[in-house]
């Protein structure tokens, strides 16, 4: 009910939705995960990229990076980190606690707009395919347990003859 009545006020005072938006790609820390980043337990949400024009485009939040405090708020499992993020005010400055490389450091981050970020990603789609010719588009990779991982784009699928039913 929370939620609703958020959503309701938003709806009320701007006539749309305005969710927070981070611009990462998050998968679960496994155990493997966190042993091999010197973490004691399996927290947080492990950042699997960083999406193009996003709010943390900068550098501030990188692929391999492990998200265990937003704002304040515990990041227990993946699943916790996008609810908090939408529940925060678009353009806020937040504190980000992330373990990069073993190292436990605090970030400052500006939220974009989710409704926002979802635009940029379906550009970026159409984009890619209309702008292809020859050339492979760019590939977002990370390294994690000293393996160098990276997305499965249709190049890849193609190469490698990967069903479109496979993620």
């Amino acid at each position: 009910s929370q939620l609703a009545a958020g959503v309701v006020d938003q709806l009320r005072q701007f006539g749309e939705t305005r969710r927070g938006w981070l611009g990462v790609r998050i998968q679960p820390v496994t155990d493997d995960i966190a042993e091999s980043l010197g973490m004691a337990t399996a927290k947080g949400a492990l950042v699997a990229g960083v999406i193009k024009g996003g709010p943390v485009d900068n550098g501030s939040v990188q692929a391999g990076d492990v998200i265990i405090k937003f704002d304040g708020k515990d990041i227990h499992e993946m699943r916790d980190l996008p609810r908090v993020v939408a529940e925060s005010p678009v353009g806020k400055a937040v504190d980000v606690v992330i373990v990069r490389k073993g190292v436990e450091q605090t970030v400052k981050v500006t939220l974009g707009r989710l409704e926002d970020g979802e635009k940029l990603a379906s550009g970026e789609k159409g984009n890619t395919d209309q702008d292809n010719g020859d050339k492979a588009a760019p590939v977002s990779t990370a390294s994690v347990l000293g393996m160098t991982i990276g997305e499965l784009n249709e190049q890849t699928r193609q190469k490698f003859s990967i069903a479109a039913d496979v993620s």
